[in-house]
């Protein structure tokens, strides 16, 4: 089925290409309190594990941190953010299964707090409808894949849980120091751990899709890549020497291909109705 849609139509323009990413991170801001809880969010989730994709597509420009008209004090990104907005609803519906405010607030929030750490205007109201744009969508798709895995009757042991989340912990240095840094986007060890286990789902289904497919690299495939490297230096590798790499550059497209594909398929059989 085709997506419901209730949404404000917002024009769309590319920001000024600047040296935003080399600028230094400012100060953390708290995060709102209200809109209800929910977990840690996915898209921060996935900046845990690794795998975020980000705002890439995004031209950033630099400029000092909005401040209060009144009092001239920074404003927080949840002020940014969510400047004039009210509600306490789902955001969103997938087959019936709603997206909690909460859970797209924190969505939002961390997008945000990382785009502004690389100099992001986030005055820019284009660049905040792309961010909450990128938000509830990141949402959905989860939504849509979670809701398949459970389908196909997919699950994960706690030992694995555990294990994700241990890993993730010593990334940050150790279990206080991570819940502590996690804290200001309203995260609980709990809400935490139950968002590891979605996530973990998600990954085994997508794994036994992938593997389904048979995603076939050809040698022809293998030869057009080689080609690209040639034409990019005096002295190329032997074809050998690289082969290995270039069928694992191939595979991980290929993958990212079908992925793509496989959500676009759930999201046309879906019934999704977006609320903000």
């Amino acid at each position: 089925m085709a997506e419901k849609k209730k949404t404000k139509s917002t024009s769309t323009k590319k920001a000024e290409n600047t040296e935003a990413a080399q600028a230094s991170t400012p100060k953390s801001t708290p995060v709102r309190k209200e809109g209800g809880g929910g977990g840690i969010g996915k898209a921060l989730l996935v900046i845990l594990l690794g795998i975020i994709a980000g705002l890439g597509y995004l031209y950033f420009t630099y400029d000092p941190a909005p401040t209060d008209e009144k009092t001239g004090d920074e404003l927080s990104t949840a002020d940014i953010m969510f400047e004039g907005e009210e509600g306490d609803g789902p955001v969103a519906m997938v087959n019936g299964t709603p997206i909690a405010r909460g859970e797209y607030e924190t969505n939002v929030l961390t997008i945000a707090e990382n785009a502004r750490a690389q100099g992001a205007d986030l005055s820019d109201e284009t660049l905040r409808a792309e961010i909450k744009k990128q938000a509830l969508s990141n949402l959905i798709d989860t939504a849509l894949l979670l809701q398949s895995a459970t389908a196909a009757n997919i699950s994960v042991d706690d030992d694995a849980v555990n294990a994700q989340f241990d890993s993730v912990a010593s990334e940050f240095g150790g279990k206080d120091t991570l819940l502590a840094q996690v804290a200001s986007y309203r995260v609980t060890e709990d809400s935490l751990r139950s968002d590891i286990r979605d996530q973990l789902i998600i990954d085994a289904f997508l794994k036994q899709q992938v593997a389904d497919a048979t995603l076939e690299i050809t040698e022809e495939e293998i030869e057009d890549f080689y080609g690209t490297l040639e034409n990019g230096t005096d002295t190329p590798p032997e074809l050998d020497s690289v082969r290995s790499q270039i069928e694992a550059q191939l595979r991980l497209q290929k993958e990212q291909a079908f992925v793509q594909k496989l959500i676009e398929e759930l999201r046309s059989e879906a019934e999704i109705e977006t609320l903000v």
